[in-house]
This record gives C-alpha cells, structure tokens and sequence, in this order.
C-alpha cells in the first residue's frame, strides 16, 4: 500500500541517494547541504515515510515472483490435499499448511493496512497548521 508523503524535491532527492547507497554526508555534499540540515531533514516524520517507502519498493519485483510462485505453490497444496493417490497424513499436512498459510496471511494483510493509517495520521499530526 502506498501513501502520499508531501516532501519537497531536495527531500525526494535526498531520499534518492540514500536508497542508493550514499551515506547521509556523502549526500548532503551532494546536495551542497551542510551535513547537519540533511540529517534535520532525515528526522522529519513525511522524509522518514518516504524513505521507508522507497527502500520497500526495492523489494516490488522480488515480492511480485513470490506472489506468483505462491499461487503455483498454493493449488499444488490443494491438489495433494485432495488426491487420494496420497496418504492420509500428507494430506493433513497439506491442510494444516494451507489454513496457516492463510492465517498468516491475512494477519500481516491486517497488520499492514493498520500500520498505513498509522502512518499517514503520524504525518498529519506533525504538519504545521497554516496560521
């Protein structure tokens, strides 16, 4: 899930460089910041969110293959748990597998969409109100 984080462009370049790899010094000269503004702004709770969020998004291709693995991974599961070519406690286990499969799936499902809330309230909550 993805949230919106109002950073300005030296913020999302900031935010560029240190998924990158660039230490937080390396890239305020970079910048042409002084090291102390850069880690200022890296404190910031919207800055904080979009580089969690970047260094997340590094994962997407992996986590897309997985998926799609899972899914394969899944109906071989339901296939064995209902053969009868197999025996009875393989396809017990195959059950059991399945039911905590989806148990632990809906939990981080659940844990995730929360902790998006979370989030964006934590970013709302720290703007300054306009005068």
């Amino acid at each position: 899930m993805s949230v919106v984080h109002e950073i300005d462009d030296t913020d999302g370049a900031l935010v560029a460089l240190i998924v990158a790899g660039n230490t937080p010094t390396a890239a305020a000269t970079t910048l042409g910041f002084a090291a102390s503004t850069i880690y200022r702004r890296m404190r910031g709770p919207a800055f904080r969110l979009a580089l969690a969020e970047a260094r997340a998004g590094l994962w997407n291709p992996q986590c897309e293959a997985l998926h799609e693995a899972a899914n394969g991974s899944i109906a071989t599961m339901i296939e064995i748990r209902d053969s009868e070519e197999h025996p009875a406690a393989v396809r017990l286990k195959a059950s059991v597998a399945i039911i905590e499969l989806a148990v632990r799936l809906h939990s981080i499902i659940n844990v995730e969409t929360r902790l998006v809330v979370l989030e964006a309230a934590l970013v709302e909550d720290s703007e300054p109100v306009a005068a």
